[in-house]
This record gives C-alpha cells, sequence and structure tokens, in this order.
C-alpha cells in the first residue's frame, strides 16, 4: 500500500514539473527530467487537407505545369482530390481509332452527347467514330442463326465495326438499376461465337450519364460484369458517371458543364495510354483457349 501511494506521488511530481516546463516555455529543460529523456512533440501533421498557405502555392503549380487541382470542399480544412490530366494529349500514338457505343437510342441522348464531347477533344491522331444507329438488332434468339452458328447481318454489322476499331468506348444510362435493354441484347449477341467474339481483348471503357444522383454507376458495374464474359479489357479507372444530366445538358443533348469536359480530358488521355498498351501486347484470340 505505501509501494502504491510512493508511485503515486512520484508520477504526479513529474506530471507537475512537466506542466510547469511548458508553460513557461523552458524547451531544454523539459527535455531532460531527473534523468530521463522525454521526446520532444512532433508537428501536428494535416489530415483533412493542407494549410491555405499550402494548398495555394499547390494550386499556383499545377496552373503553371497544365495541370487541374478539382476540390471538394474549399477551406483552411478542405478535402482535396487531384484529378491530374494531360493538358494537350500531344503525346499519342501514331493513329487510334476509337468506337463509341451510345446505349440509348433516344434523339438528344446525353450519353449521344458525352461521346460527342470526347470527338470535340480528341487530340490529333485520334479518331472518335459513333455507332447510333442499331435498333435493327433483333432480340437475342439462337434459332436466328445460320448454319456456321452465325448471328444476322445486323448483328455481324456492328460487330465488325469492332473489329476494325482499335479500341471501344460504351456510353450507356442506367435503367432499374441496370443497362437499357437494347444494350445487354447487343452485347449478348456480341457474345457469339464466344472465343472468336468482336470484343475479346479489345480495350474497352464504359462511361455514362444518368438523370439521378447515382450517374449510372450501378448500371455501368452491370456492364463491366458484361464485358468480363467478352474477355474484353476494360479500363478500371477513372471512372466517369455523370449525375443530374439534365442540368448538364442542353435540350439537344450536348454537354454544357464545364467540369464534366475536364473530367472528359483527363479520361480521354487515360484511355489513349491504357489502349496503347493493351495492343501492345498482342493478345491472339484464335490461339488462346477460351474459358468459361
Amino acid at each position: 500500500m505505501c509501494v502504491a501511494i510512493a508511485i503515486i506521488e512520484s508520477v504526479m511530481h513529474v506530471l507537475t514539473r512537466l506542466s510547469a516546463c511548458r508553460s513557461n516555455g523552458n524547451a531544454k529543460r523539459c527535455r531532460q527530467i531527473h534523468g530521463r529523456h522525454v521526446r520532444k512533440a512532433r508537428t501536428p501533421i494535416w489530415t483533412c487537407g493542407p494549410p491555405e498557405s499550402m494548398l495555394s502555392s499547390r494550386r499556383r503549380a499545377a496552373d503553371e505545369r497544365g495541370t487541374r487541382e478539382l476540390l471538394e470542399r474549399d477551406g483552411t480544412s478542405n478535402i482535396r482530390v487531384d484529378r491530374h490530366w494531360a493538358g494537350n494529349m500531344t503525346e499519342t500514338s501514331a493513329s487510334l481509332n476509337i468506337l463509341g457505343i451510345c446505349g440509348s437510342l433516344r434523339k438528344g441522348s446525353y450519353n449521344l452527347g458525352l461521346l460527342s464531347a470526347l470527338q470535340d477533344i480528341a487530340p490529333a491522331g485520334v479518331t472518335i467514330d459513333i455507332l447510333t444507329s442499331w435498333d435493327d438488332i433483333p432480340v437475342l434468339n439462337t434459332d436466328l442463326l445460320d448454319e456456321d452458328g452465325q448471328p444476322p447481318v445486323a448483328v455481324k454489322r456492328v460487330a465488325d465495326l469492332i473489329r476494325a476499331a482499335d479500341a471501344v468506348i460504351f456510353a450507356s444510362p442506367e435503367y432499374c438499376y441496370s443497362v437499357p435493354g437494347p444494350v445487354k441484347n447487343l452485347t449478348d449477341w456480341l457474345a457469339l461465337p464466344p472465343h472468336v467474339n468482336a470484343l475479346r481483348f479489345k480495350p474497352t471503357g464504359v462511361i455514362g450519364a444518368s438523370v439521378g444522383p447515382g450517374g449510372s454507376a450501378r448500371g455501368q458495374m452491370v456492364l463491366r460484369a458484361t464485358l468480363m464474359f467478352h474477355d474484353a479489357i476494360v479500363m478500371g479507372k477513372p471512372e466517369i458517371a455523370v449525375a443530374f444530366s439534365g442540368v448538364k445538358f442542353d435540350p439537344e443533348g450536348n454537354l454544357k458543364d464545364e467540369a464534366t469536359v475536364e473530367l472528359l480530358r483527363r479520361y480521354l488521355s487515360d484511355f489513349i495510354e491504357f489502349s496503347d498498351s493493351t495492343r501492345a501486347r498482342r493478345l491472339d484470340t484464335l490461339n488462346r483457349e477460351f474459358v468459361f
């Protein structure tokens, strides 16, 4: 009992001396008390965001090197997300032909507007053709396959366009937590025959816009899962899911939101690099086994 009381008194004495040292500002004395070294406290590290002075210098540096910093919340305690993009995207392969497939068949489609915006910002050497008319594809029915197991002519036409392209970008809205029926119907047809399907080993991107707060995110997850069956090489990030599209496009479906245009610029820059690296692998559809 006496020993415990002695220990408590000793601890209280040390704490009192430490408190007195800190209040008097005697740092040297605080580091040496009763022959025991007390580690000096480290400078606090910001966790939610840099100080405003540091942020301002980062902003200036970003402007000088041609990047953009998108801030989710501004202020001294900002939470910050850096999305750097190659401003002019001049360093590309000699040529890249991308086929854009719009998942909405209506006129003035927001997703058609996304693909059109990509056309407008595409750098030299990159062409983007948009497939908008494919409503002649019948509902999937294997009875429509010919004697060689080939799909109808309308499906072959789309498959040939995909094979001729260096890469493909799907832009689709979200319907009922999934993709529109025509998109699923198209991808089902394109899976035939599986081992030589047009999307196999094709560099592929998935983007989308919807009027709701999710911005087609759930629909994109479904489409990505479907493309896994095709053995398409799908770029994971960055993701483009444009929410509340009604206020970001004009009545004709043209994208008017500058922040979204900047995200598309970053996306296209990364997709070009992704496509070049994927094509460099030279994956052979004929000599590689298709695993179900």
